[in-house]
């Protein structure tokens, strides 16, 4: 029988154990954990919990997907997807440019070094980010009943997603934690199996109201208004110039949100408006993110530049929310304004 002292140090492994798979994120008002899974097809997936919210993400890339086919999937301005799918609140489509190798990273370190790299240099990953929601008691409400539910219907999505000419593979929780890990450190992963918990910031995050500073770096995140993404214009140069690499700016992350819309409760049973209305989600809107060593500050005049009249006046830095638009482009199911922290202020910037 074990001892009283190794009960103990069994309850703390289990606890750290626990810990280390949940996070809070700066200007993020609730806390995110991940918990591992095996869908109903023998995928193996990470399903990411909201606590505050009852949101539930699980994240499938696109592993061969290229970038002319996420422009094409971005180019949706309207998914359908039925009322078996009731529960799904958002899904997040994201194109995230990095260093392809540790070479091109410390180069892209090196003060200047950047504009020494080449479009070869850059490697790119695509992912959806598909949120559902478990908030009332007519839902699955426990994790392990929310992953039952999506494990149930993963093989599906995943066909579905396949038979509309895009392979995509759940992500494990490791690997999520691996989007994260780079997507707040800036760099490749050198451990396999990171922590979710290590997304996070490793010291207080300091933050003005042009830029977010974490881990020595810095980032800042604009705002595209809708029209810029709006037929004919997406089906153009727009798009594309959004999504492709420039070895200017090696650290970018397109985020194109899709949100559920749905039949205000206040609508009567017998209104007729129920009767035509389909359940769909509606492009909400699309972030950029560029990230920097410091001390350079990012900067997306060298895009803007590339872009017709009205997509640059569609451009808009996101002043004061830098910190939770910077954690919604990265696919981890935070959805604003509800994951957002309005009254976490801008803090003074103590690199500058």
């Amino acid at each position: 029988m074990p001892t009283l002292p190794a009960l103990t140090s069994l309850l703390q492994r289990s606890r750290a154990r626990l810990s280390t798979s949940a996070a809070s994120l700066p200007q993020i008002n609730t806390v995110l954990s991940i918990t591992e899974h095996r869908s109903a097809g023998g995928h193996d997936y990470g399903l990411i919990r909201a606590h505050a919210t009852g949101h539930y993400t699980v994240i499938l890339a696109a592993t061969g997907a290229t970038l002319r086919d996420w422009q094409q999937l971005c180019d949706y301005t309207h998914i359908d997807f039925g009322a078996d799918a009731w529960d799904v609140v958002a899904v997040t489509a994201v194109a995230d440019h990095f260093p392809r190798t540790d070479t091109a990273h410390r180069q892209w370190m090196v003060p200047e070094g950047h504009h020494h790299l080449d479009v070869a240099d850059l490697a790119t990953d695509t992912y959806l980010a598909v949120t559902f929601v478990a908030a009332t008691s007519a839902m699955k409400t426990t994790p392990d009943e929310m992953a039952v539910e999506v494990g149930r219907r993963l093989h599906t999505l995943i066909g579905s997603l396949h038979a509309a000419g895009l392979d995509t593979t759940p992500l494990t929780a490791a690997q999520v934690a691996a989007v994260g890990v780079r997507a707040y450190r800036g760099g490749l992963v050198e451990d396999t199996s990171p922590a979710f918990a290590d997304i996070a910031p490793d010291s207080t995050p300091h933050r003005v109201r042009d830029v977010f500073c974490h881990n020595d770096l810095l980032s800042a995140t604009w705002v595209i208004a809708p029209h810029v993404l709006e037929p004919p214009h997406a089906m153009g140069s727009v798009l594309a110039q959004l999504l492709e690499r420039d070895p200017t700016t090696p650290r970018t992350r397109l985020a194109i949100t899709w949100r559920a819309t749905r039949i205000a409760d206040t609508i009567h049973p017998d209104d007729p408006i129920r009767l035509t209305f389909e359940p769909a989600l509606q492009r909400f809107g699309a972030t950029l993110t560029i990230t920097e060593p410091r001390p350079r500050t990012p900067s997306v005049d060298a895009l803007r530049t590339r872009l017709p009249l009205f997509a640059r006046l569609g451009v808009r830095n996101g002043y004061d929310r830098h910190a939770e638009l910077f954690a919604a482009g990265i696919g981890l199911g935070v959805l604003l304004p509800e994951h957002g922290d309005i009254t976490d202020e801008a803090l003074r910037h103590r690199h500058r």
